[in-house]
């Protein structure tokens, strides 16, 4: 039995493992490199590459923990990383709209590989 850690949460357990491993973010092989929080969001948010889901994706896993704790329902993963990808998409766009309507330029801050996706 594994201590339920955030860690644990969101790098570790096997239904995280699972997601992780469908996701089309590139992760180390079967697990992140350490059971330490921070160590692992460092390697998830500045050693991969960029990557506009990849926020997502922990808030979705740990969505998905709450929802089998208090509502014992259980999340598939493909349909959790598939919202995921939805919510990252409608967060890019409402930031680009929120930038555009403040007449910024959004290529000056570093916006402009995102505005087509």
């Amino acid at each position: 039995m594994y201590a339920e850690t955030s860690n644990h949460t969101l790098f570790e357990c096997p239904q995280a493992l699972q997601v992780w491993a469908l996701s089309p973010i590139p992760t180390p092989a079967h697990r992140f490199p350490s059971d330490a929080l921070f160590t692992n969001m460092v390697c998830l948010f500045w050693n991969l590459p960029n990557n506009d889901q990849m926020e997502m994706f922990p808030w979705y896993i740990w969505k998905a923990r709450n929802e089998k704790m208090f509502s014992n329902e259980d999340s598939d993963p493909h349909e959790l990383i598939r919202s995921a990808e939805v919510e990252a998409t409608a967060c890019r766009l409402a930031h680009v709209r929120q930038y555009a309507r403040k007449g910024m330029n959004l290529v000056a801050w570093g916006w402009g590989s995102h505005i087509h996706k």
